[in-house]
């Protein structure tokens, strides 16, 4: 991962898990369904999306599957449709490194575009499931 230089960050000591070994087990993932183009869209405005998602981009560039990857601010009220229409031209496992509201919208928009059929998969990153790092649950009670 990007924090194993320690001449770049010689203070920093890890005391939970290393974020490094998400490469891992994304890689076995793919390489279990032969899965090479795969796409990252990441809210940089999250400070653990952003986090997660540049040590993803890092070790899946290393890995060579990485053909797409976004940087959004999730606090504009962006249209989402624009992000997932580019990925679709370049991949078709779309990682959402994004906080927990965001990935509800992604995946509703997805739904829109006809993109949940099957064609494309959807991997979203959740380490903790806690409110803190935001709802990763679908169903909110509305009509979506």
């Amino acid at each position: 991962g990007i924090f194993k230089d320690k001449s770049k960050y010689q203070t920093l000591t890890r005391m939970s898990y290393c974020q490094c070994r998400l490469k891992l087990v994304f890689s076995s993932i793919f390489k279990q369904f032969g899965w090479k183009h795969v796409g990252l869209l990441l809210d940089r405005s999250d400070l653990f999306s952003l986090t997660v998602g540049k040590n993803l981009e890092y070790g899946l560039k290393e890995e060579d599957v990485l053909t797409f990857m976004r940087e959004l601010d999730g606090n504009d009220e962006e249209d989402l449709d624009n992000y997932l229409q580019d990925a679709s031209m370049y991949a078709r496992v779309i990682i959402l490194s994004v906080r927990g509201s965001l990935v509800r919208k992604f995946m509703l928009s997805a739904h829109r575009l006809g993109m949940t059929r099957g064609e494309f998969t959807f991997l979203d990153v959740e380490i903790f499931q806690s409110s803190y790092w935001g709802d990763h649950y679908w169903e909110l009670g509305d009509e979506d």
